[in-house]
């Protein structure tokens, strides 16, 4: 009976290691790394700011979403959220948030940043999440966290994606 107490115990515990690691991916402090897609000839501007997950994923498709605005003339700076942000947009034509989705939770640190931000200007802004399964959108409710702000949102589910 010990044993099997034991190894019940055992199980709970790493189920819960599990889910806290699993859930505090989206709250993890980022560094800033710019990525500068284009030539710089565009008149078009976008950003793209977005949580990196455990995987390489939301890295993925965040490049993907970046060379795929380059091929329809714009310029794009791809980069993760953190207080080292500019906190006026105004120059992006194009604005998107992406968040790796973990337990049904989007980012923290994306809504933080959004929060802070003091002018989006006239930039179109739209949200997107990543995620495993598609049994749900949780980009919508994503979109709602941006207070009217975001016009836009879509999510990418990585069996579509590969």
């Amino acid at each position: 009976m010990k044993k099997v107490l034991l190894i019940v115990g055992a199980v709970i515990a790493v189920a819960f290691i599990s889910v806290v690691w699993i859930c505090k991916a989206n709250d993890a402090e980022n560094k800033n790394n710019p990525i500068k897609l284009g030539n710089d000839s565009s008149k078009k501007n976008a950003i793209i700011v977005y949580q990196k997950g455990r995987s390489s994923y939301a890295d993925k498709v965040a490049q993907s979403i970046g060379e795929g605005l380059v091929k329809d003339g714009y310029n794009v700076v791809l980069n993760q959220p953190g207080d080292y942000l500019e906190k006026d947009l105004s120059k992006y034509d194009l604005i998107l948030f992406g968040s790796p989705v973990y337990a049904s939770q989007t980012s923290s640190q994306i809504k933080k940043y959004a929060d802070s931000i003091v002018n989006y200007g006239d930039g179109k802004v739209i949200c997107y999440c990543v995620g495993n399964l598609n049994d749900k959108d949780e980009s919508k409710e994503f979109m709602d966290s941006f207070n009217g702000k975001a016009t836009g949102a879509f999510k990418v589910v990585k069996s579509d994606f590969d």
